[in-house]
């Protein structure tokens, strides 16, 4: 952002240049000064609305992701811990619904949407609720059925605070074009006072004029790129003082709801322990990549992995030692990867690797570097125990073993399986026409 210079205030241009204007002149002169005013005024009530409006929208998107995790471990490794987890999640979020709806600025829209998150969020904590009542919920299918139809409801919650996210920054773009049409009257005032000026006295028009129109101008195209969907656009603030304070007020605004906007897709993407992006994420990849190796006629390969025996390493060592070998795990498969590739955490113990441009032979090799590096990496815990882990991986191909994009991924799965079941810590790459995989182990 440019450096602010000191110029000339504009209130004290107005009055040099209107001792030799008439009366009439000087009433036009302070409506304009009042119009402005006004856009100062909504420019300031859009900033508090906005940050108040998003900030809490945000904040409760992400507590009831949140109320996830510790059902999904509860369902894992069945820890009663779990379960006081999900409940401090649980108040936090009804805390926040309830704060949220007593915010006075939302429309009645947008609180519609407010309700419905809040009844598929009602019907999650009973789901919820059913869940942490089954004592040994590890392999129950009833267990696992109400796990999905749980975060069936928290994805719909999720979806809907989402949208209303989405509703309120329309609504600041409408905000927006109030202030653009209340600067275009104040253009219109200030131009009568320059004719007005110049027919009396030509150097006080032209001094007012060039005071005047260039940061109106600055402001009526910055807020024209901000309303185009440019959030990085800011207002240059080397203006008169009375501009600069409308400035400051969109700049700070710009900012916040970049910021938000930037925050809440990073956290809609990004799995929080292992900086890995999610399964959300990975299916909006996939599916993209998947296209396009189809229209261009590229090979694509997918690979599936999975930690050996990491139920163990947590029964043995703690959950605090089993994220520390996720978070090595996920450090180690990106070392070995290319600019090109990406890491995502496919859920639990389970990565996925997509290789664009890669054929078979280099998934192959691609996959057996990873394995290697898994199984070759020594993990220490907080009490100096040291932890050895390894990796099954399974791997499939576009176009040779598939050119369905569902069944690419199946059969990289089913390849996983198979790694699996010949012994793990080994690479499996799925066969179309033979019913034995090919495996390669070191």
């Amino acid at each position: 952002m440019p450096t602010t210079v000191e110029t000339l205030s504009l209130k004290r241009a107005y009055k040099i240049g209107v001792v030799s204007l008439f009366f009439i002149l000087f009433l036009i002169g302070t409506i304009a000064l009042l119009k402005l005013n006004a856009a100062i005024g909504l420019s300031n009530a859009i900033v508090e609305r906005s940050l108040n409006e998003m900030h809490h929208t945000m904040k409760l998107r992400m507590t009831v992701c949140q109320t996830a995790m510790p059902i999904n471990d509860y369902i894992i490794h069945a820890n009663p811990e779990e379960k006081a987890n999900y409940l401090r999640f649980q108040n936090e979020a009804d805390q926040q619904f309830s704060h949220l709806a007593t915010i006075p600025s939302l429309l009645s829209m947008q609180l519609e949407t407010l309700v419905m998150a809040k009844n598929e969020w009602v019907q999650a904590k009973e789901v919820a609720e059913a869940i942490i009542a089954i004592e040994n919920p590890i392999g129950n299918p009833v267990a696992a059925k109400k796990m999905e139809q749980f975060d069936q409801l928290i994805d719909n919650s999720a979806l809907m605070l989402s949208s209303l996210y989405d509703v309120v920054y329309a609504e600041n773009i409408n905000r927006h074009k109030e202030i653009h049409k209340i600067e275009l009257e104040a253009s219109l005032l200030v131009g009568l006072l320059f004719l007005a000026a110049l027919i009396v006295v030509t150097f006080a028009s032209i001094w007012l004029a060039r005071a005047f129109f260039p940061p109106l101008k600055k402001m009526t195209h910055g807020m024209h790129t901000f309303s185009t969907g440019n959030l990085e656009h800011r207002i240059d603030e080397s203006m008169p003082k009375e501009f600069r304070s409308l400035a400051d007020g969109f700049n700070a605004m710009a900012e916040k709801l970049q910021e938000v906007h930037e925050e809440l897709e990073r956290h809609s993407n990004e799995d929080a322990l292992t900086g890995c992006y999610n399964r959300r994420k990975f299916i909006k990849d996939y599916n993209a990549e998947f296209v396009r190796s189809q229209r261009y006629k590229r090979e694509l390969s997918l690979m599936i992995l999975d930690l050996d025996f990491f139920k163990a390493v947590n029964d043995n060592y703690g959950h605090v030692a089993g994220d520390a070998v996720l978070q090595v795990t996920a450090e180690q498969v990106r070392m070995q990867l290319r600019q090109a590739d990406t890491l995502y955490r496919y859920g639990g113990e389970e990565f996925a690797v997509m290789l664009p441009e890669t054929g078979s032979q280099g998934a192959e090799i691609m996959a057996e570097r990873i394995r290697l590096a898994i199984s070759e990496k020594k993990i220490q815990t907080e009490d100096k125990q040291t932890i050895s882990i390894t990796a099954s991986i399974g791997v499939a191909t576009f176009p040779q073993d598939s050119e369905s994009e569902p069944e690419l991924v199946d059969m990289a799965d089913e390849a996983l399986y198979t790694a699996k079941n010949n012994g793990r810590n080994r690479v499996s790459h799925y066969q179309k026409k033979r019913s034995e995989n090919s495996d390669s182990q070191s």
